[in-house]
């Protein structure tokens, strides 16, 4: 699915389970960023050398606003903050957070309640580390719904999805989301929380 288009980049929705290079291989043009197999959501491609240039300076500026939905169960000690640490590589391909080390991984949160067993979470991370929002969440245990990898409870998909990047390219304002969310928990409760959500954040 398309989600916008113009001279210098191409945005699509990447649908869950399907991993970053088979994905890449259907678009003619380069990826900007990369999202986990289980992650859907908003997927930034650039048409251009001049406009890769661009993209990949404003990552590494932070200037690029990524915001991300999760749905996890349990309550974390504080509703919002910023989840911060060094993320090492542990065991059966997973990754974790330690005190101290050179690869630092910061991710901004805040959580809303959804249900008596569920919470909804948006996160922004401020880095662009491998598990980095799905590491974050097991730190705070809190593992997203349906991410068998760092011990989420069974579910019929990972609960986490790319939903709006926003960033200004050649002078231009870009945000844009991805409201194609699949899966059995995303339904329209969830859909009605959300935009209440994003409506008390205006």
């Amino acid at each position: 699915m398309i989600l916008f288009e113009d001279e210098h980049i191409y945005v699509v929705h990447k649908p869950h389970e399907i991993s970053f290079s088979d994905f890449s291989k259907s678009i003619p043009y380069s990826p900007a960023h990369r999202l986990d197999k289980v992650t859907s959501g908003v997927f930034l491609f650039t048409k251009s050398k001049e406009a890769a240039r661009e993209i990949e300076s404003l990552f590494s500026q932070k200037k690029i606003l990524k915001t991300y939905i999760a749905i996890a169960g349990n309550k974390p000690k504080k509703k919002q903050g910023t989840i911060s640490g060094n993320m090492e590589r542990s065991r059966r391909s997973t990754w974790k957070l330690t005190r101290n080390g050179d690869n630092q991984a910061v991710t901004k949160f805040q959580s809303f309640t959804y249900n008596d067993k569920d919470r909804i979470y948006l996160l922004n991370p401020l880095t662009g580390k491998t598990h980095q929002i799905r590491v974050a969440l097991k730190s705070l245990s809190v593992p997203i719904h349906g991410d068998k990898l760092y011990g989420g409870i069974e579910s019929d998909r990972c609960y986490l999805h790319c939903y709006k990047m926003s960033f200004s390219l050649f002078n231009r304002l870009y945000e844009v989301e991805s409201n194609n969310f699949e899966g059995l928990l995303f339904d329209n409760k969830f859909r009605k929380k959300l935009e209440e959500i994003i409506n008390s954040k205006l």
